[in-house]
């Protein structure tokens, strides 16, 4: 889980959506060989999209795979395994979430 950890501190990302109130936990690469270990690493929850392209994306971009969360629970249990290898940054967002969670948004 340590590295699933530090590829998320470096390529991952929580937000909260105004729109559709709740939280997304995601990443978006390129390489879909570490994608799919993150992806193992992870017990495979969430949903996994490999290979994507959009319409408009030029021929010489590759493709990309994303990873991501959107039930709150699912966020809890990777956000709780993954904050003692954060730093300051991410941290600050997870305790953002955390708040939110205890709150008893559910």
């Amino acid at each position: 889980i340590e590295w699933a950890a530090g590829l998320f501190e470096g390529e991952g990302c929580l937000t909260y959506n105004q729109t559709r109130p709740g939280w997304t936990m995601k990443i978006k690469m390129t390489d879909l060989d570490v994608m799919q270990d993150f992806y193992t690493a992870v017990g495979e929850i969430g949903n996994f999209y490999a290979n994507r392209r959009h319409p408009s994306t030029k021929d010489h971009h590759k493709s990309h795979t994303v990873w991501e969360i959107n039930r709150k629970d699912y966020i809890f249990e990777l956000a709780v395994l993954f904050y003692p290898y954060m730093y300051e940054r991410r941290r600050e967002k997870f305790r953002e979430f955390f708040a939110w969670y205890f709150q008893g948004n559910y």
